[in-house]
């Protein structure tokens, strides 16, 4: 899990660099292609090759069971604080 942690830091960079340009984070990850990412990021996980990625208050809308972890809580609630 560490080498996917640190495969993410740029996805996660990239959104913060994106919305402190445009002032909201971006819809998805495909606006983050070419400007703050060379291509398409993937997880590096066979039985989970694509990031699932939300933003807004409506986040938590789009992980549903075990997908409802601490980490997405907190994206949720970091969103809704600044909306």
């Amino acid at each position: 899990m560490q080498n996917f942690a640190q495969r993410s830091e740029a996805i996660v960079t990239a959104i913060h660099q994106y919305e402190q340009e445009h002032g909201v984070p971006p819809a998805d990850l495909t606006q983050l292609v070419p400007k703050y990412m060379a291509g398409s990021p993937y997880t590096g996980m066979a039985a989970y090759p694509d990031y699932r990625y939300h933003q807004g208050t409506d986040a938590l809308e789009g992980f549903s069971g075990s997908h409802r972890d601490s980490w997405s809580r907190c994206w949720a609630a970091r969103m809704r604080a600044s909306a």
